[in-house]
Parts: structure tokens; C-alpha cells; sequence
């Protein structure tokens, strides 16, 4: 936007603290990234190196280092988080069999996402899933009658393609997106085996499930019983591990709410490299699930942008002043000239103004700005009428917090003050 080059560069000291708090933000989320790449190497020789995936999974590992080269976070692009609920499906060696109910591959999830978009299609996003996979199957044949539920918990690194943004518009009130990338996967199957009373099922041949095997006696004896559909056996035989990387691939649609919020429509496919989320290898295929949701998106900034909006079109160039080669002209001053002694106190504040701002600039934090507020005691002007506005106290003297509180009311649309005014204050800060 026009507004945002010119009138950040010229809130001088203010930028420079604006942008530490946003860094200091990006390096936890550059943590975080870290952190998870870390966990994915100490897996990379076990299940990439020595097959097909190995340079698509070094290319993918890659990006964050290419992102770490734009973290000139410029606004409208800070990040912007997301919570998520939906249903996940799971699709292995169980639930093939007869009698399978479409619902009993279906469990709850949840997630939350942090993206960043340095560029305004692309975006980076860590996310985290949470929830079970499940699958059971009836048959008459009573080796077929499995079942399992495990929880999961997964960790993506993903990088998303943004409709909005390469071909549609930055603000369009829908736009589709794609995204892929690769992910770190726990779960931890266990199975219904036996009933409230420990007593295990045991499935006959004419479909139903009772207390003693087919071939213990009279038919009479054996009592049906039912499912309580509580997970109770662990499944984990120790042959095998409980985790595994995943390569999750995905659409969504995103309607925008406000510029701040979004409502967002997803399907996540995630491929494993493990066969044992179902603790069956009946096939020898890695399992695959699905995780189809809602989720709430929340971007930084987004109310800022909509103000900046008012002033699209502003040609701000106006405010620059340009040298130019024609000849100064030659004003007659009739004021009194000042005495020795005015000059030398004006020479004095001054080198004053000049030591505090260049005091600010080498470090360009809060307390710094504390220290400038301590030493102004006022000088012997009074306060210039464009600037009383921002003296909240009315002490006759602009503090740092008073400039803060000015700038927010100005984006806001609620100050009186001009960017001509702000700016003036600013340098004025400094010279009282």
C-alpha cells in the first residue's frame, strides 16, 4: 500500500521497536520450524535415504532455509493461526471385510495451525493434529473380526499455495488453496478384545459374539454378549515402531470473514510409511487417513490493513522535498538578532536533541525512550498548538507513551492529528 513505505520510514525510532517485537515473534516461530526439522532428521536414515523419496523429502527440508532469506516482515505479512475440528478416516487392512459399517472409520480430530506468507501466494505453516483412527469389521469367518483404535499425533511442516494473492485478488471473499509437505507421526493402537467384566468375545460362525469358543459344548451353555467398545488391549507387539513420517497433501477453501478473520474448509490426505497404525499387515501397504475440517483463522494486522485502505491513491510523494538547482532566494529578517547568550543555549539543546535521538538509534528500545522521557524537563517554549492534542496530561511536554498513544489513535480514526503532525512530533520529542 502507498501509505505503508513512507509513513513507517518516517515514525523513525517507533519502526524500529514495531519491528523488534515482530521479530522477536518470528524467531519463536523459526523455533519451532527448527525444532521439528530436527526431530525429522533423526528419522531420515531409517525411512528416506535408501528409497525413491529421498531427494523430494531433502527438497522439501529445504524451503524453510529459502524462506529464512525474506524474514523482512513487512506488513500484511505476519502470521496468522487457525483452529481447527473435523473428522479423521482411516483406510488400511481393516474395515475391508463384510459388514463393515461406513462409521466405524470415522473418528473426531482437532488442530491448530501458524503460517507465515512472505510472498503473497506462498506461505509456510507448522500444524498439529490431534485425535484416533479407528476401523472394526464383523465376518462370519472368526479370524475376521478385527478391530482397533489408536491415538495420533502429528506434526506438519507444509507449504501452501494461495490462490488469493497469484490470481486472484489479495482481498478476494473466496479463494481455494493447495498445499503439501511432510509430516512427524505418533499413534498407539490398542483393540477391543474383552468386555467390562474382562471376559474375552469370542465370535461364532452363525454371526453372533458370545462368552465361550463355537467348539466348548452345548450351545446352549454360551451366552451372547455384545461389544462395549471400550479399547482396552494394547496392540503394540514391541516388533515394530510407534511412529513414522507422513507425506500430507491438501485442498481447502478459504471465506474470508472480515480482514482479520477467515473461515476455512479443508481435506488433509496423509500417506504413512508404517503399515502398523492398524497393527495388521494383512496387505503389506503403508496406511494411509484422512482429515477433513473446519477451522477459525486469525490473521495479524488484517484490522490495519483495512484502515490503510482509506488512503489508497494518496500520491505521498507530495510530502517529499525534493533539492532543486534554482537559487535560493534572499529573505530580510527584521527580527532582533539573537544574543550570545540565546545562542549558546540554543547550540546547547541542540547537541541535546542530537545525542538523545542518536542514543535512541543505537538502541532503539522502550527503555531507551524511558531515559529520553527523564531527561526533558521542558524547554522554555511552550507546547506548539499542532501537537497539544497528544499531551494527554497536560504537562506542556510529549512523552513516548504520548506518541504511541497518537499513532494508535490515528489508525484508529479517532486523532485529530495529520501524518505532516506526527511526524513533526516526532522529531519534536527529541528537541524538547
Amino acid at each position: 500500500m502507498l501509505v505503508s513505505a513512507p509513513l513507517i520510514k518516517d515514525l523513525r525510532g517507533m519502526k524500529k521497536i514495531a519491528l523488534s517485537v515482530i521479530n522477536y515473534a518470528m524467531e519463536l516461530v523459526t523455533m519451532g520450524k527448527n525444532a521439528l526439522s530436527t526431530v525429522f532428521a533423526a528419522f531420515y536414515h531409517k525411512y528416506i535415504s535408501a528409497n525413491k523419496y529421498k531427494i523430494p523429502f531433502i527438497a522439501l527440508l529445504s524451503l524453510p532455509m529459502l524462506q529464512a532469506k525474506a524474514q523482512n516482515y513487512e506488513p500484511g505479512k505476519l502470521p496468522s493461526f487457525a483452529l481447527g475440528a473435523g473428522v479423521l478416516w482411516f483406510n488400511g487392512d481393516i474395515g475391508k471385510g463384510a459388514g463393515v459399517s461406513p462409521y466405524s472409520t470415522i473418528r473426531p480430530g482437532a488442530s491448530f495451525t501458524i503460517e507465515e506468507r512472505p510472498f503473497s501466494f506462498l506461505g509456510f505453516s507448522l500444524s498439529g493434529l490431534y485425535g484416533s483412527l479407528a476401523a472394526s469389521e464383523r465376518s462370519l469367518d472368526s479370524a475376521n473380526n478385527l478391530n482397533f483404535q489408536s491415538k495420533i499425533i502429528s506434526g506438519d511442516l507444509l507449504v501452501n499455495f494461495h490462490l488469493d494473492g497469484a490470481i486472484l485478488k489479495n482481498d478476494a471473499p473466496i479463494a481455494p488453496f493447495v498445499y503439501a509437505g511432510v509430516s512427524f507421526l505418533y499413534y498407539n493402537p490398542y483393540s477391543d478384545l474383552k468386555d467390562a467384566q474382562g471376559q474375552p468375545y469370542f465370535y461364532w460362525t452363525d454371526g453372533t459374539i458370545r462368552n465361550e469358543p463355537q467348539n466348548s459344548g452345548d450351545i446352549l451353555t454360551a451366552k451372547i454378549i455384545n461389544r462395549d467398545y471400550t479399547y482396552e488391549t494394547p496392540l503394540d507387539s514391541g516388533k515394530y515402531s510407534k511412529t513414522t513420517l507422513c507425506i500430507p497433501v491438501g485442498i481447502g477453501l478459504k471465506f474470508r470473514i472480515t480482514s482479520s478473520f477467515c473461515m476455512n474448509i479443508q481435506t488433509t490426505y496423509y500417506f504413512t510409511f508404517s503399515p502398523n497404525i492398524d497393527n495388521y499387515k494383512l496387505s503389506g501397504k503403508n496406511n494411509k487417513f484422512m482429515y477433513s475440517f473446519f477451522s477459525l483463522e486469525y490473521r495479524i494486522g488484517g484490522d490495519r490493513d483495512k484502515r490503510e485502505k482509506r488512503y489508497e491513491g494518496v500520491d505521498f510523494s507530495a510530502f517529499v522535498i525534493k533539492d532543486t538547482a534554482r537559487p535560493v532566494p534572499v529573505v530580510e529578517v527584521k527580527e532582533k538578532p539573537m544574543s550570545d547568550s540565546a545562542i549558546a543555549a540554543q547550540h546547547g539543546r541542540d547537541t541535546m536533541a542530537m545525542d538523545r535521538s542518536q542514543v535512541f538509534n543505537e538502541n532503539p528500545k522502550i527503555d531507551a525512550l524511558t531515559n529520553v522521557d527523564k531527561s526533558v524537563k521542558g524547554g522554555p517554549h511552550k507546547l506548539p498548538p499542532r501537537f497539544q492534542p497528544a499531551d494527554k496530561n497536560g504537562d506542556g511536554v510529549i512523552s513516548s507513551q504520548e506518541i504511541s498513544s497518537a499513532i494508535d489513535d490515528f489508525f484508529d480514526g479517532t486523532s485529530t492529528m495529520t501524518i505532516a503532525d506526527i511526524n513533526a512530533m516526532i522529531d519534536y520529542f527529541f528537541d524538547q
